[in-house]
C-alpha cells in the first residue's frame, strides 16, 4: 500500500500556473502593527511556574505604566507585555535588569515576523552601579538608614569606645 501511494505521488504535476504562483505572505494589519510595535516579550529563566496574577501586579506596581499594560502568556513563564505608551514600553525594556521572586527576567523587542517558539532568551543588559548612585538612589530617599547609623555611632562614643566599624 505504502509502494502506491509512494507511485502515485511521483505522477503528481504541477501545471505551469502553479508553478509560477506566488508564495502567499498574509499582510499584519496595521493596526496589529502598532500594537506589538508597543509590546516586549519576557521570560523568567526558571523551570517553576511563575504566577501570572502576582507577577503582573509587581510589574504593574515597578513599571507604573502611565497608560496602563496588557499581559498574555503564551506559554510557560513567557509573557506579552504590551504597552499603550512609547514611553512605558522604553522605561521597561531599558531600565533593567528586572526579576521577580529571584527569578530573571529577560525582555525583547518583538516583531510580530517570528514564531514565539523560535525566539532565544539568552542574553540580558547588566550594568555596574557606582556608589553615588547607590547614595542617591537608595540611602538618601532612605534618610532615616543614615540617621539610625549616626545614633548607632553617638551612642557607642558616649559608651567610652567607638566601634572598630566607625572608626576613620
Amino acid at each position: 500500500m505504502a509502494d502506491d501511494l509512494m507511485v502515485d505521488w511521483g505522477k503528481l504535476k504541477l501545471t505551469m500556473e502553479e508553478e509560477e504562483a506566488e508564495e502567499y505572505v498574509e499582510e499584519i494589519p496595521e493596526a496589529r502593527m502598532e500594537e506589538i510595535a508597543l509590546s516586549l516579550l519576557g521570560k523568567f529563566l526558571t523551570p517553576n511556574t511563575i504566577s501570572t496574577k502576582a507577577m503582573k501586579a509587581v510589574r504593574q506596581s515597578v513599571w507604573r505604566p502611565s497608560k496602563g499594560m496588557v499581559v498574555k502568556e503564551p506559554d510557560k513563564n513567557l509573557f506579552i507585555f504590551q504597552f499603550f505608551s512609547g514611553k512605558d514600553k522604553d522605561f521597561s525594556l531599558n531600565e533593567g535588569p528586572w526579576a521577580f521572586d529571584g527569578h530573571l527576567l529577560i525582555l525583547k523587542e518583538w516583531r510580530g515576523t517570528e514564531q514565539l517558539s523560535e525566539i532565544t532568551f539568552d542574553k540580558s543588559r547588566f550594568w555596574p552601579k557606582t556608589f553615588r548612585q547607590f547614595v542617591r538612589q537608595v540611602l538618601l530617599p532612605n534618610s532615616w538608614v543614615i540617621r539610625y547609623f549616626l545614633k548607632l555611632r553617638r551612642k557607642l562614643i558616649a559608651r567610652g569606645g567607638e566601634s572598630s566599624m566607625f572608626q576613620r
